[in-house]
């Protein structure tokens, strides 16, 4: 696992082909104390060439660019700087877009509408490690997969009860914190159980098991 980056700055690419956009976000950003915007970009082809050239820790990017759609430069900017996290910003309340963008490997997907304070905490959150989405945390119950359609998860089976209790709330966007408190359990105990899921289903990432979760037709949004 990649080393994540010290939470004492935090180094910002933003990307959208709006102007006043981006200065917003960056008179946001740089208002906070850790944080840094390292390079703005307008395009994908930018986005691509200033994440090599800045090294950020963070790339804030919008999903339709004049030359292409955010989605597909994801694992681009990965592979470019492996350590990266990605969070999406954008107008779309698209549940389609949010699964393609988590099977890509985004670390976040929020709206544009966001509060400036849930903004800053979803920076500092993907830079952890964590995975922060908007419409995952506005259903306030865990959903009954009962009647939902999608296709089953192959190697449900294999999971213990408290394994699969723990894959759904995950699915569901709660951070482990939060899986502790809902279940009772330690973080360190939920920690242990996410990465015997993550065997067991072959995942790699939590935005893999957010996706998998979302294709089970088991979220309900």
């Amino acid at each position: 696992m990649e080393p994540t980056p010290a939470l004492a700055e935090l180094r910002i690419l933003l990307v959208d082909d709006h102007a006043v956009v981006r200065v917003g976000l960056r008179n946001l950003v740089e208002d906070e104390p850790g944080l840094k915007v390292v390079g703005e970009a307008g395009t994908c082809a930018e986005a691509l060439r200033l994440t090599a050239a800045v090294d950020p820790d963070v790339v804030v990017l919008d999903l339709r660019l004049p030359d292409g759609s955010g989605v597909d430069i994801i694992g681009d900017l990965k592979r470019a700087v492996p350590r990266v996290r990605v969070l999406i910003l954008t107008s779309f309340a698209d549940d389609t877009l949010l699964m393609k963008a988590l099977k890509a490997g985004a670390d976040g997907y929020l709206l544009k509408e966001v509060a400036e304070g849930d903004l800053v905490g979803a920076l500092r959150e993907v830079a952890r490690g964590g995975l922060v989405t908007c419409s995952m945390k506005q259903s306030g119950e865990v959903p009954d997969a009962s009647g939902a359609k999608g296709e089953p998860v192959v190697g449900m089976t294999r999971l213990t009860g408290q394994e699969q209790r723990v894959f759904e709330l995950v699915g569901r966007g709660h951070s482990n914190r939060e899986v502790a408190a809902i279940t009772g359990l330690t973080e360190k105990t939920v920690r242990n159980y996410l990465t015997r899921v993550f065997d067991k289903l072959g995942l790699r990432r939590r935005s893999e098991l957010v996706a998998l979760y979302m294709s089970s037709g088991r979220w309900r949004g």
